[in-house]
C-alpha cells in the first residue's frame, strides 16, 4: 500500500505483512513490516518471502501502476457518487471480464448499496 493509504488506515492491517510504498528514505513501519521505495522494489520483496498472493490495496497511483501487471481485480463498486479528487483507474472492458458480482444493500454498517466484482484479465 501507498503511505497515504498507510496513514489513513493508522497501523498495519490484522493477520498479515505490510509493505508501505514511500518516497520517504526515513519512513519507518512497526516490526514485521517493510518499507519499500517503489512497487518494483515491494513485488521484489513479495517475491523474496515466496508469496501465493499479493494484493495491493492502494492509493490511487499505486493503482494505476499495478494495473498493467495485474492479473485479477477485485473491486468493491460503491453505488454513489462522493465529492474527491482520487480515484480508482478507469478499468479497461476490452483488457478485463467480470467473472463474478455479488451485490449488498445498505444496512447499519454501510450508508450506500454496492457490489464487490471480480475481475480477470482477459487472454489476448
Amino acid at each position: 500500500m501507498g503511505r497515504k493509504t498507510y496513514e489513513s488506515v493508522g497501523k498495519p492491517l490484522p493477520n498479515r505483512t505490510s509493505i508501505v510504498i514511500t518516497n520517504n528514505q526515513d519512513f519507518k513501519v512497526p516490526e514485521g513490516h517493510m518499507v519499500a521505495h517503489s512497487l518494483e522494489e515491494a513485488i521484489q520483496l513479495c517475491i523474496g518471502k515466496k508469496l501465493d498472493n499479493v494484493f495491493i490495496i492502494g492509493g490511487a497511483e499505486i493503482y494505476k501502476q499495478a494495473l498493467p501487471i495485474a492479473d485479477e481485480l477485485m473491486v468493491t463498486e460503491v453505488n454513489a457518487m462522493p465529492d474527491g479528487d482520487v480515484f480508482f483507474p478507469e478499468i479497461d472492458k476490452n483488457e478485463w471480464k467480470v467473472v463474478s458480482t455479488t451485490s449488498y444493500f445498505k444496512d447499519e454498517k454501510n450508508e450506500y448499496d454496492f457490489d464487490f466484482v471480480v475481475y480477470k484479465k482477459s487472454k489476448p
